[in-house]
């Protein structure tokens, strides 16, 4: 396939790391791995363009790239990433006016944006692009319900958050180094959060599992907290911490992507409650590497843990339960081991980020009206597994 690519929120080439761009990116090198064609065709982002009028200029050499981009590569189809009412795609409607087929992947409707006079602009503009798209995928269950209020099921298809499982395998090596270095005895649990450290919601999820790890340490469990990430309230989480577990966190900051898999080797569970994380990828990381998971009930976690089996899913802002769940995986080494193994068994067989995408693959092939290309060896056809529409 020959695929124009656009991302309307932000784009591919943006350099400060985001889930956004991740997943972006991990789509092109995916489809390109598999012998695919996939072009940028426009870095103009729409983020409340109605609201910034000084966006409008932009907005027309976009659409002039944009078409010069059509009649030169000459795609099979657009896709599309996460077009929503703040950030709507206002590119593919004119390559669905020549007939191209426009997939979505990641983009989002929630009719609730049509009641303010702020979002209404973004929600019409977004749900005319949506609808008329040829497909839709989305990695979020409550994405899926919501597109089916205005697509029909066929024209929607739900995929499996996955990660690249093949990097997260548990390493004893790094365990024992890295608990060495940071001075963590052996018999000592060793819980994890992986967070930027930003103002909102990402510090705001440290300091509730501050909180939880406070009763823990009231009730004199032994324990360690370390968290990886960076940013401007590290400080103030440090002194949090200083005061409610003194001696027991290390802030580590911001490393680099091929570290992790040694932190979370290190590790014993991962505690983070996900505060309006629409995926929860670190859970799949931290699972895949056998942790055992704790977060909260009404985000990513619970697209992500199996509660009971391969960590648990707390009710949110409830800093008893969370810390209970804590608790039960800090102070039972067997619950926490079987667990442990549960996760990266749950996380193999479900999440592994080639073989989910291989369904998308597939969605867009057929509607091209064309299989599966000859030499697509990165992912077996056989390796693809059922996911639910």
């Amino acid at each position: 396939m020959r695929l124009a690519f656009y991302t309307p929120f932000v784009p591919l080439n943006h350099p400060k790391p985001s889930g956004d761009t991740a997943i972006a990116r991990s789509i092109v090198d995916f489809l390109r791995r598999r012998g695919h064609t996939v072009s940028e065709t426009s870095h103009f982002s729409s983020t409340w363009l109605w609201l910034r009028p000084w966006k409008l200029p932009g907005l027309l050499k976009a659409r002039r790239e944009f078409r010069q981009a059509l009649q030169e590569n000459n795609p099979d189809a657009v896709l599309v990433y996460h077009s929503y009412y703040r950030a709507p795609d206002l590119l593919s409607p004119l390559a669905a006016a020549q007939g191209l087929p426009v997939f979505h992947f990641g983009s989002a409707y929630a009719s609730r944006r049509r009641k303010s006079l702020r979002t209404r602009p973004g929600y019409e503009l977004n749900l005319r692009s949506l609808r008329l798209a040829a497909h839709c995928f989305t990695l979020k269950r409550p994405e899926y319900e919501n597109l089916l209020r205005i697509m029909e099921p066929e024209r929607v298809t739900y995929i499996r958050p996955g990660i690249e499982t093949q990097r997260f395998t548990p390493d004893d090596d790094a365990r024992l180094l890295l608990r060495v270095r940071w001075n963590v005895p052996a018999e000592t649990p060793l819980i994890l959060t992986v967070a930027m450290l930003r103002p909102g919601t990402k510090s705001e999820g440290v300091v509730q599992a501050l909180r939880a790890l406070a009763r823990l340490h009231t009730d004199g469990v032994d324990f360690r907290y370390v968290v990886v990430g960076d940013g401007p309230e590290q400080g103030a989480l440090r002194h949090m911490a200083d005061e409610l577990i003194p001696g027991k966190a290390r802030f580590i900051g911001r490393i680099a992507s091929v570290e992790l898999p040694a932190v979370y080797s290190a590790s014993d569970c991962y505690a983070f409650p996900g505060i309006n994380e629409g995926l929860g990828m670190a859970y799949l990381e931290a699972q895949c590497a056998g942790l055992p998971a704790v977060g909260w009930d009404r985000w990513g976690a619970a697209e992500c843990i199996v509660h009971g089996e391969t960590g648990f899913v707390t009710p949110a802002w409830d800093t008893n339960a969370f810390a209970d769940a804590i608790q039960t995986l800090a102070t039972d080494p067997a619950t926490r081991l079987k667990m442990g193994r549960a996760a990266r068994k749950h996380v193999l067989a479900g999440h592994d980020r080639d073989r989910n995408y291989v369904r998308m693959e597939r969605v867009m092939e057929s509607h091209l009206g064309g299989g599966r290309t000859e030499g697509h060896a990165a992912v077996t056809q056989s390796a693809a597994p059922e996911i639910t529409q």
